[in-house]
């Protein structure tokens, strides 16, 4: 099946000034994905939810550039932390334990 998928920003739902740019999916669970935005988040999506993020970080002031997922750990496996580096200069990492998997 072939799903085409639009951005928008999750607290108002419009995607102007919005842009993808990176996107990490999750070695742990096939049907997640992270990405990171020009509006300064980071986002948890599963691929079976259309439209519906799983998780929304804030922290950074400016763009984020690019995002890292840690090696899955555990059982079952999944990853426990996500970095992020932004155009503010800083990197950031956020817990992801907490965030609610999706089964595959």
């Amino acid at each position: 099946m072939r799903q085409l998928w639009t951005y928008s920003d999750p607290s108002t739902g419009t995607d102007e000034g919005f842009g993808i740019t990176a996107l990490k999916w999750s070695r742990a669970n096939p049907l997640t994905f992270f990405t990171a935005t020009l509006a300064a988040t980071v986002v948890g999506w599963s691929a079976a939810n259309a439209g519906v993020p799983l998780v929304v970080w804030r922290g950074h002031s400016e763009a984020v550039l690019d995002i890292a997922l840690s090696l899955p750990t555990g059982e079952p496996p999944r990853e426990e932390f996500i970095a992020s580096v932004s155009d503010d200069e800083t990197v950031r990492i956020y817990d992801m334990t907490e965030v609610t998997a999706v089964p595959h």
